[in-house]
C-alpha cells in the first residue's frame, strides 16, 4: 500500500490567501489598532488619536511636567527655615519700632512701592506709610506699644511669603490689649537680592461692631 503524502502545513494552497492571516502579502494592519501592535514597518500604521489621552495627556500621571504650568515652588526643609526665621525677623524689626516711635526704623523693610491697607485708608508707598506712622505717633498712637503674634507664615514659593498675625494696642500701663483694640493683619513679604522686605500689608479688626 502506498503511503499517503502529508501536506505541510505551510505548503496549504489555501494558507497564503487567507485575507487576514499576518503572511499574506496582501495583509495589511486594521488602522484602528495599530496602537496595540505600534508595527513601525506598516505603511498604514496611525496612532489611534484617542490612544493619545493616555501617552501624551500633559495632566497623565506618567507623563512628563508641563514646562508651562505654573506650580508652587518646594524648598527643602533647612531652607524654609532659614527663610521663615528672617521673614519673622522682618515682623519683629516692624514693631519692635513702633515701641521706640521711630517711623524710619518702621519702614526700613519695606519695599519703595510697599502699599499698606487700613481701616479708612490706602498708603501707596514706604513714603506715605512712613509718613502716616509719624503722624500716628505724635498723635493717636503716642505712648502706644504693639503686642503681636503670628498665626501663620504660608511660603508661596522660595521668594514669596504671606504672614498672618494678631496685633494689638497696648495703652501704657496695658499688658493685654481688648478686643476693641487687636487686629488681624496680612503681611506679603519678597526676596530681593537676598533679602525679605515687604510688599503689601493690611489689618481688619479682630471682632465685628457690636462683639466683644
Amino acid at each position: 500500500m502506498t503511503e499517503a503524502r502529508r501536506v505541510p502545513q505551510n505548503r496549504n494552497p489555501l494558507h497564503p490567501q487567507d485575507p487576514l492571516h499576518p503572511q499574506n502579502p496582501l495583509h495589511t494592519q486594521d488602522p484602528l489598532h495599530a496602537h496595540h501592535t505600534q508595527d513601525p514597518q506598516n505603511p498604514l500604521h496611525t496612532q489611534d488619536p484617542h490612544h493619545t489621552l493616555h501617552t501624551q495627556n500633559p495632566q497623565h500621571p506618567k507623563h512628563p511636567k508641563n514646562p508651562n504650568k505654573n506650580e508652587v515652588g518646594i524648598m527643602t526643609t533647612q531652607a524654609q527655615k532659614q527663610d521663615e526665621a528672617a521673614i519673622l525677623d522682618v515682623v519683629k524689626g516692624v514693631y519692635q519700632a513702633w515701641n521706640n516711635a521711630d517711623p524710619d526704623a518702621f519702614v526700613a523693610e519695606y519695599f519703595e512701592d510697599a502699599s499698606a491697607v487700613l481701616p479708612g485708608s490706602y498708603l501707596k508707598s514706604r513714603q506715605e506709610i512712613r509718613d502716616a506712622m509719624a503722624f500716628s505717633f505724635n498723635g493717636p498712637l503716642k505712648g502706644t506699644r504693639s503686642a503681636d503674634n503670628v498665626l501663620d507664615v504660608r511660603f508661596l514659593n522660595d521668594e514669596a511669603a504671606v504672614v498672618i498675625s494678631r496685633t494689638g494696642i497696648l495703652i501704657p500701663g496695658e499688658t493685654e490689649a481688648p478686643p476693641e483694640r487687636t487686629a488681624h493683619a496680612t503681611w506679603v513679604l519678597a526676596k530681593k537680592d537676598g533679602a525679605w522686605q515687604l510688599a503689601a500689608y493690611s489689618n481688619s479688626p479682630s471682632v465685628g461692631p457690636g462683639q466683644r
